[in-house]
């Protein structure tokens, strides 16, 4: 089965906007290496891993964010509730441990 050829505005916009991903994709790498300062040296002494830091922000922020878009549906109110309970969660345990 052949495809057909595409024509049109949107072809067109297409195969532009492909020949710029490329550039504006390493604007911030480049911006990066130009501006930070580079982190040679230890700064501190190291810190363990925080599991339960991580077990309770990285599902709450995927919490909040689906809750946030489904907020007019019943459940998207729960998943909500739940979130904000988790980063909550997580703020008290972030004070605890300075």
């Amino acid at each position: 089965m052949r495809r057909r050829p595409c024509h049109g505005r949107a072809a067109r916009l297409a195969r532009k906007s492909q020949c710029h991903e490329a550039p504006i994709g390493a604007l911030p790498v480049v911006l990066a290496l130009a501006f930070l300062p580079r982190d040679d040296r230890e700064t501190g002494p190291r810190r363990e891993f925080d599991l339960g830091g991580f077990l309770l922000l990285s599902p709450g922020l995927v919490l909040f964010l689906y809750g946030a878009d489904h907020v007019s549906e019943r459940t998207g109110v729960t998943v909500f509730a739940l979130a904000l309970l988790l980063l909550a969660m997580f703020w008290r345990k972030s004070l605890q441990e300075r």
